[in-house]
């Protein structure tokens, strides 16, 4: 149980990591936080 909680966790870390990147390229900025998001939705669903 802590394991997978452990990896959720990093999966969200390395996500808001993976956009503040992207977020430089303001062109991309809604598509990056629809793409967010999802995967938040996803992460909470776990």
């Amino acid at each position: 149980m802590g394991q997978i909680v452990n990896t959720k966790i990093e999966e969200m870390v390395q996500g808001f990591k993976y956009i503040g990147d992207v977020l430089n390229q303001t062109e991309q900025s809604d598509y990056i936080l629809a793409n967010m998001h999802e995967k938040m939705k996803n992460l909470l669903v776990m």
